[in-house]
């Protein structure tokens, strides 16, 4: 978490706008560091992951997706059968 937080600090100064994707409610899915979270900056770069990576390109089309100006957006994500 510390990494990510660097990060974050990092590019605010630089002036490079990111999302923080973390959950906010999860069901069904396996043990995962409460600290994961995935950081994303407006070109797609990103630091950290979540669920093993799992999300990270879904994430990343949502954080590309989101409205200028718009500071928070709930996405669903979701992991079926024949994905698992």
């Amino acid at each position: 978490m510390r990494e990510l937080a660097d990060t974050a600090r990092r590019w605010a100064a630089q002036g490079r706008p990111a999302v923080l994707a973390r959950p906010i409610t999860e069901q069904g899915f396996g043990p995962r560091h409460p600290a994961d979270a995935l950081l994303i900056d407006e070109d797609g770069n990103r630091q950290g992951t979540l669920y093993r990576g799992a999300f990270d390109d879904h994430l990343a089309a949502e954080a590309a997706a989101l409205p200028p100006g718009h500071t928070a957006r709930v996405c669903e994500v979701a992991v079926h059968d024949d994905e698992v």
